[in-house]
């Protein structure tokens, strides 16, 4: 069994045309003003849509907890309302995953690092140290 290398009939035929299509810069400017043109109009953010959607979950959810609370009797009822709040929840859920990017900034690493001038130092305190550090700082 050979492998690699080049064997008869494969990759692309000879001659076969290219079937990704180009779409030239104008033309993509064209598209893309419509399209501003068009969202300018509905006067709503796909944020604010995905906003709405995780509220009316959330909302949906708590409802149906609140309505699961107040069953009298432990019946097929009682239940079928606690799977359908734990359906609105992770529906909830999922909206705000979508939504977190754009309302929560991502942490950033930070490398504490001297210089050759200005070295960092790590000093230990003990406890009584400590609490007198505190409370000349207050």
């Amino acid at each position: 069994m050979s492998s690699g290398g080049l064997r008869k009939g494969a990759g692309r035929p000879a001659g076969a045309k290219n079937s990704s299509v180009v779409i030239e810069p104008a033309a993509r400017r064209k598209i893309t003003d419509a399209l501003v043109e068009k969202v300018a109009g509905i006067n709503i953010t796909p944020l604010e849509v995905m906003l709405n959607d995780m509220k009316l979950h959330h909302d949906e959810a708590r409802k149906l907890l609140a309505e699961h609370e107040h069953e009298q009797e432990d019946g097929e009822r009682k239940g079928l309302l606690m799977k359908m709040a734990k359906v609105e929840s992770a529906l909830a859920v999922e909206s705000a995953a979508k939504v977190a990017p754009y309302i929560h900034a991502k942490l950033q690493t930070t490398t504490l690092k001297g210089d050759a001038d200005n070295p960092l130092e790590l000093a230990l305190m003990d406890a009584s140290t400590l609490k007198a550090a505190v409370r000349g700082s207050k």
